[in-house]
């Protein structure tokens, strides 16, 4: 066995010499159809249309591409009287790794899905497909070998040639018998990081093909040739790439393994396609080239949401925020809520309740502003004098200005007099705006308190707006409250949903950005409760949390913190025991076949 290893490696590693030369000339064929090979068949990129058989000798050829055998139901898709793999123990898969697997969950997952598929009434779909005899393929999957090559046999970036190189070179090997199995569909599953240089990730996520084996360099030599026709399939790990994931779960899926996941839907429309079209000369739609996985491609059916939770956790050392507390120093206050009018006319309505009064140009007041009337108002409205009222209505009529008052006690009804005087207005929702010295750290949305003459004091107000130099609040100001400079006072502005970021070395899996995290520091002010983190590294979190004042970042005596992960993803398939997304298959049957899941 150690010397039949080392001349199949031998051989490989000569391939790996050749490849260069013999992969151009198989990557720039439209159909890979020479030195025995049918063309490959590729899984369009997530949202493409499958281009199937087009470009193949079987589809050109008008004569085969028209034939059909007639009593063979036909329903969308057409038999071109080519071979199926319908043997009575149904179809064997080989499963040959490439590339650094390592610990990836993949390893349970693939398998488990290839076995899961046999008699599972998604796989029974490719018994509504039989060749001339009326004898249609099984429900059976059987799992019947499997084979690891490391990176190091032929690199990372593989070509065409490279993958028929691995599914001929892995006979032999593991658990993989050592001659061609006629009935047997080899796949070879490439790991995150190893590329195809036919177009995996920017043409197909997988493909299938078929080769006639010369066995003239297979060592050792076979004494009896045996069947020559190998089945084989290429599909790679995508990792997060968008182009090979279904419905885009870039985040989460059904096994908690984006790429592995994304696999099955491509493996499984590899196999279905090869026991129904090993060759590219059985059932496929006669118009389109479409095989039965082509003519379901990225099509899902009716999916199910599957919601899971994952506790994580990690030790926590140090803590830091982003200035949960600033300060400036106020030089000066205004505020822009005090302004005034000119009086020309003072009226009351039929009842008496509601006085109406005229200024000589545009006042500016709305409803809800603060108004002080004169002192000195004439007889009826002598009551009036002095006082503070709500501007209740404001109307402009003609370049007339006027503004209304509700009076209790009413006045003389339907009463009028002209009248000179100055009305004073404190505006509503006065903004008061402070000036400082120096540049301000603070932000819109910070608390800030200043310690100012009254009415200018201030306590966790927010921050309406701001400069380097200036910053507003909103507040009641008093009418006539003059501007006031020449002050020296510090303001302190408390961060309005801070960030702090925890530095944290996790026990696993790496912490996200909305993982809920709950950790019970030293310092208790970093105390958190399932609070949702806003930004990760693999070293750090960071979450939205309102510190007090001049809370200081630190290290922290080692502290647990501890994750609270859900997940949802989409499934539409159950099979041994692990949730799966698959594309439909085409059931060919009456009246005029569908996409189907079963």
């Amino acid at each position: 066995m150690n010397l039949r290893r080392s001349s199949l490696v031998a051989v490989l590693a000569l391939s790996l010499l050749t490849s260069v030369v013999a992969s151009t000339q198989a990557d720039n064929r439209s159909a890979g159809e020479e030195n025995g090979g049918h063309g490959k068949i590729e899984f369009p990129l997530e949202g493409g249309a499958a281009a199937g058989l087009v470009g193949h000798s079987s589809f050109n050829d008008n004569a085969v591409r028209n034939a059909g055998t007639a009593t063979v139901g036909q329903y969308g898709i057409q038999y071109h009287n080519g071979p199926i793999l319908n043997a009575t123990a149904g179809v064997n898969v080989y499963v040959i790794w490439y590339g650094n697997w390592g610990a990836d969950t993949a390893k349970t997952i693939l398998p488990t899905f290839i076995s899961g598929l046999s008699n599972s009434p998604y796989f029974a779909i490719n018994s509504t497909y039989s060749n001339a005899a009326g004898v249609a393929p099984t429900a059976q999957v059987n799992l019947a070998g499997q084979y690891s090559y490391a990176t190091t046999t032929l690199g990372t970036k593989l070509t065409d040639v490279n993958i028929l190189s691995l599914a001929k070179g892995s006979m032999g090997l593991g658990t993989i018998p050592s001659t061609v199995d006629p009935n047997a569909l080899y796949f070879v599953l490439t790991a995150t990081g190893i590329s195809e240089s036919s177009g995996f990730l920017t043409k197909y996520c997988g493909w299938h093909s078929s080769e006639t084996m010369d066995y003239l360099n297979t060592v050792p030599t076979p004494a009896v040739a045996p069947a020559t026709d190998m089945k084989y399939s290429f599909v790679g790990d995508p990792g997060t790439n968008k182009a090979c994931i279904g419905q885009t779960q870039t985040t989460y899926s059904p096994n908690s393994n984006v790429g592995a996941d994304a696999m099955t839907s491509v493996i499984a429309h590899e196999l279905e396609e090869t026991v129904t079209d090993p060759d590219g000369t059985a059932w496929w739609n006669s118009t389109t080239g479409a095989e039965n996985g082509d003519q379901c491609a990225w099509n899902f059916g009716t999916t199910s949401t599957l919601t899971s939770t994952t506790t994580l956790s990690g030790s926590v050392t140090a803590v830091s925020n982003n200035s949960a507390t600033n300060t400036a120093t106020v030089t000066a206050a205004t505020n822009n809520g005090i302004v005034s009018a000119t009086l020309s006319k003072i009226a009351s309505n039929a009842t008496g309740n509601i006085a109406t009064f005229t200024t000589t140009a545009s006042s500016g007041f709305v409803v809800g502003d603060k108004v002080t009337l004169p002192a000195n108002l004439p007889a009826p409205f002598t009551a009036l004098s002095g006082t503070v009222q709500n501007i209740t209505a404001v109307s402009t009529a003609n370049k007339t200005y006027t503004f209304a008052i509700s009076v209790t006690p009413s006045v003389s009804a339907n009463a009028s007099v002209n009248f000179s005087g100055a009305v004073i207005v404190n505006r509503v929702g006065t903004s008061i705006t402070f000036t400082n010295s120096g540049t301000n750290s603070f932000a819109v949305g910070d608390k800030v308190s200043v310690a100012a003459p009254a009415p200018y004091s201030v306590t966790g107000a927010s921050i309406t707006a701001r400069t380097t130099t200036t910053f507003t609040v909103s507040a009641s100001v008093p009418a006539n409250t003059a501007t006031v400079t020449g002050l020296n006072l510090v303001a302190t502005a408390t961060r309005a949903s801070t960030t702090a970021t925890y530095t944290y070395t996790p026990a696993g899996a790496a912490f996200i950005v909305g993982d809920k995290v709950s950790v019970a520091p030293s310092v208790s002010a970093y105390t958190l409760n399932n609070v949702a983190i806003t930004a990760a590294t693999a070293t750090s979190f960071t979450v939205s949390l309102v510190l007090p004042a001049g809370t200081a970042g630190g290290t922290l005596a080692s502290t647990t913190a501890t994750v609270s992960r859900t997940a949802s993803s989409l499934y539409n398939m159950t099979l041994g025991g692990l949730k799966f997304l698959v594309q439909q298959n085409w059931a060919n049957r009456s009246p005029s076949g569908v996409c189907a899941l079963s």
